[in-house]
C-alpha cells in the first residue's frame, strides 16, 4: 500500500495560489481577469488562515502585552512635568527648601490664646518696641469712622482736616469703640495722642491717632510700633 505525503495545510494553499496564476496566465480566454483577481483575493486570505501558529502570528497576538517590543516602544503619557504619569514619583518636582523669608508672613492675628486684658508683663520700652505688621489696624480705623460719624458736634469738617474740638471725648470714644469690637485697648498714660491696643499679654499696638493741631488721624501711618510683651 503506497503511504501519502501529508502536506501542510498552509504550503498546500500557497501552491494552490500559485496554480491557480499560472492558469489564469495561460489560458487567458478561459477566464477573465475579475475571475482571477476574485481567486486570488480569496486563496490569500486562506493561505493567511493557514499561517496562524506561525511565529509571526504569536508576534501579532502578543503586540498588546508588556512582555513586547510594541508595548515597550509606545509613547509614554506624560504628566504637566514631562514626567511619566504612571510612574509613582509623578507630581510635582521637588520646589527645594523653602524660603526662609516667605515663612515670616508677619503675625498671627489675632495672637494665639484666649483674649486677656490683665496687665501684662513688658516695659513698653526699647528693644521690646519694634516696627511690625499690624493686626489691628483696620479695627482702629472703623472706630474712628463710626465715632465722627456718630458726634459731628466734636468736629470741624469746614476747613481742610477734620479738627477736634473735644479731644477728650474723642479720644475716650475711639477707645471705647474699639472695645466694643471684641479687643483690648486703653488711652496710652504716656501720650495723650495715643491709643494702644491688644488681644492678650503676647503684644500690645500703639496707635497715635490725633496731629500735634488736633485733627484727626486715620491713615496707615497711625499705626507707630508693636510691644512684645505687652506692658499694660
Amino acid at each position: 500500500m503506497q503511504q501519502r505525503r501529508t502536506v501542510p495545510v498552509w504550503r498546500g494553499a500557497r501552491e494552490s495560489v500559485q496554480t491557480r496564476y499560472a492558469r489564469c496566465a495561460v489560458t487567458p480566454r478561459l477566464a477573465s481577469v475579475a475571475l482571477c483577481v476574485l481567486l486570488a483575493a480569496c486563496d490569500t486570505t486562506l493561505g493567511m488562515r493557514a499561517d496562524v501558529g506561525s511565529p509571526r502570528d504569536g508576534a501579532l497576538r502578543d503586540a498588546t502585552t508588556d512582555d513586547t517590543p510594541a508595548a515597550i516602544d509606545a509613547p509614554l503619557a506624560l504628566d504637566a512635568y514631562g514626567r511619566d504619569s504612571s510612574s509613582p514619583d509623578a507630581g510635582p518636582p521637588d520646589a527645594g527648601p523653602p524660603d526662609a523669608g516667605a515663612a515670616d508672613a508677619g503675625p498671627v492675628c489675632p495672637p494665639p490664646g484666649d483674649m486677656d486684658c490683665s496687665p501684662g508683663t513688658g516695659t513698653g520700652e526699647g528693644a521690646e518696641c519694634t516696627l511690625s505688621t499690624s493686626c489691628f489696624l483696620r479695627d482702629v480705623q472703623r472706630a474712628i469712622a463710626a465715632v465722627v460719624a456718630e458726634h459731628p458736634e466734636w468736629f470741624d469738617t469746614t476747613a481742610g482736616p477734620t479738627h477736634v474740638l473735644d479731644v477728650e471725648a474723642y479720644m475716650n470714644a475711639v477707645v471705647a469703640a474699639v472695645v466694643a469690637g471684641g479687643l483690648c485697648a486703653i488711652r496710652d498714660p504716656n501720650a495723650g495722642d495715643e491709643i494702644t491696643v491688644k488681644w492678650n499679654n503676647a503684644g500690645a499696638e500703639n496707635f497715635d491717632i490725633l496731629t500735634a493741631s488736633e485733627d484727626v488721624r486715620s491713615g496707615s501711618g497711625i499705626y507707630t510700633s508693636t510691644c512684645s510683651p505687652a506692658w499694660w
